[in-house]
């Protein structure tokens, strides 16, 4: 079953753990997104809840359309989150090309 964003775009959902913090599968990112439960509650995260972690790491919390990977690790262990890990990779990747 695929899980989409409330812009009906699919999620990166490969593992099972809830809650958890995916990214669209789409080449331009506005907003995180967090899948609740089992059920598949999916709430938009935007990148600008980022800064007050990304202010404590002294990183920028996104850029182009791409939030910055060890801010939204970060900003996730706090909350007890689970992240993709193929959502992360690609997180990394446009981080990396930015």
């Amino acid at each position: 079953m695929t899980i989409e964003s409330t812009r009906g775009l699919p999620l990166f959902v490969t593992i099972a753990a809830r809650p958890l913090v995916t990214v669209e599968n789409y080449a331009k990112w506005y907003d995180l997104w967090l899948v609740l439960a089992f059920e598949n509650e999916v709430l938009p995260i935007s990148f600008s809840n980022l800064e007050p972690t990304a202010a404590r790491l002294d990183e920028a919390a996104y850029c182009d359309h791409t939030p910055n990977p060890g801010v939204v690790a970060a900003y996730a262990v706090k909350r007890g989150w689970h992240v993709d890990p193929e959502a992360m990779k690609e997180m990394l990747e446009r981080w990396r090309g930015r």
